[in-house]
């Protein structure tokens, strides 16, 4: 469903986008930099996968096994890099733990809430939730994960098109 799509991808763009603005990363120096951002965006991430994970068994069984297999390797390195962030922030191994253990619940909100609340809604809200969930995993690898990849810092409207060209790309797929 090509609206609902649309709809749900800019607004995970947008909500990333303001979670990334509000947190702080904007004007924090590199040396000390501040995690919140980074933190917040993989809450967000860890909760929409955990709403996958729910969904799927909501589909079956295996269907969920099978995400949840698929979904544990990305957690891992998801956990390593958020803790390896969190250490080089100057963070506590304390905070470090308690910061993993809050993600792993949101993990488990997430699949309690899709596998009751999506298994009863509609599929357009589903493919809105989904293209919300791909915005937020794309946003997560190309702006949190990668950032030594970037040489340069880039500005909101840099990353903005990317996220354009991804979904015009997306949407014409889906009309033709």
């Amino acid at each position: 469903m090509p609206w609902p799509t649309l709809i749900g991808f800019t607004l995970g763009v947008a909500v990333m986008l303001g979670l990334k603005w509000f947190g702080g990363e904007h004007d924090a120096p590199e040396a000390g930099r501040d995690t919140r951002g980074l933190v917040t965006a993989m809450g967000v991430d860890v909760v929409l996968d955990g709403a996958l994970i729910g969904l799927s068994f909501a589909a079956g069984e295996k269907q969920g096994l099978l995400l949840t297999v698929g979904l544990i390797l990305e957690l891992f390195f998801l956990g390593v890099s958020c803790s390896t962030s969190l250490r080089g922030g100057g963070k506590t191994g304390l905070r470090v733990v308690g910061t993993a253990a809050v993600l792993g619940f949101m993990l488990l909100v997430g699949a309690t809430a899709g596998a009751v609340a999506l298994n009863s809604v509609t599929p357009a809200y589903i493919d809105a939730m989904l293209a919300f969930g791909v915005a937020a995993l794309l946003y997560l690898v190309t702006e949190e994960l990668l950032v030594e990849a970037h040489e340069e810092k880039e500005t909101p409207i840099q990353t903005a098109m990317f996220f354009l060209g991804f979904i015009l790309l997306f949407m014409i797929d889906m009309l033709v």
